[in-house]
């Protein structure tokens, strides 16, 4: 009669161990899965942090980048900040976020040429009236416009 019921405990205690164990693959399974999402997301984050200093700082004619806050003008920006935040988009998927903070990287470091040949070229993944674009794009012009005048007039067409 013992011996029934220590191998009812014993059978019982397996089933007990075996469903536990599944639980915690199925769980850990899961968690493999998510992990390049989350990984993507935390590059995205990082690279926006890297971005940020040089972008906020950016003055050109007097203009200021959309969602930069106030800050005095004369500030030299984060230059090697700028270089991992690059070597971190280098490695991103092609996406819309990838592409947004392409544009930002190249307002951060300056590179307003580029950004206004993405930005209203015939592949431009910017909206026409996205409030963002067209701001970026009018410092931009205005930051071109400093050597060249008649960018202020290319800007004009660009709307």
């Amino acid at each position: 009669m013992k011996n029934r019921e220590v191998d009812r405990f014993t059978s019982a205690n397996r089933r007990w161990t075996v469903r536990i164990m599944m639980l915690l693959i199925v769980l850990c399974s899961m968690s493999i899965g998510q992990f390049p999402f989350a990984r993507d997301r935390y590059a995205q984050y990082q690279i926006s942090r890297l971005i940020r200093a040089a972008y906020d700082i950016q003055r050109p004619g007097g203009g200021r980048l959309f969602r930069a806050p106030y800050l005095p003008m004369g500030r030299a920006p984060a230059n090697s900040d700028l270089g991992r935040a690059q070597l971190l988009l280098l490695r991103l998927p092609n996406s819309q976020e990838r592409w947004s903070l392409q544009n930002r990287f190249w307002l951060a470091s300056g590179n307003w040429r580029t950004f206004i040949e993405k930005a209203t070229g015939p592949r431009s993944k910017g909206f026409p009236g996205n409030a963002e674009t067209m701001n970026n794009l009018g410092v931009s012009f205005l930051a071109l416009s400093d050597s060249n005048p008649t960018y202020l007039l290319k800007a004009l067409e660009a709307v």
